[in-house]
């Protein structure tokens, strides 16, 4: 599970893109100011690409007005273990704006590479 919070005041469309395969595997939508859960995401290693602006346009697929686009600079990996009765899952937070102090510097990259 991949919790995604974004604390800014631009909505953000999070893509998970398969590390080897580099096709994008789950998308989601985030409103400005929510947080929200990415579930359903099998075993595996992802980057993570972000879009936030202003005003999205489905049509075009990308924000009419301000628009950034970042990636963050790892992969992470999601796995699953067997603990006897139960599986369990790794879970993950984003924060998809900048944070004082945060621990991850993102990558800023064209809309191509979006």
């Amino acid at each position: 599970m991949l919790r995604l919070i974004c604390s800014s005041d631009r909505d953000s469309v999070v893509l998970l893109i398969g590390a080897e395969s580099l096709e994008v595997v789950q998308s989601k939508y985030v409103r400005a100011g929510d947080t929200v859960e990415l579930t359903g995401v099998a075993p595996g290693t992802y980057w993570v690409r972000v879009t936030q602006g202003r005003m999205w346009d489905d049509g075009l697929g990308r924000f009419r007005s301000s628009p950034s686009y970042f990636r963050f600079p790892h992969t992470y990996t999601f796995d699953e273990k067997d603990v006897g009765d139960s599986i369990e899952y790794v879970r993950l937070s984003l924060t998809l704006n900048e944070v004082h102090d945060g621990n991850v510097q993102v990558v800023r990259i064209p809309q191509e590479g979006f």
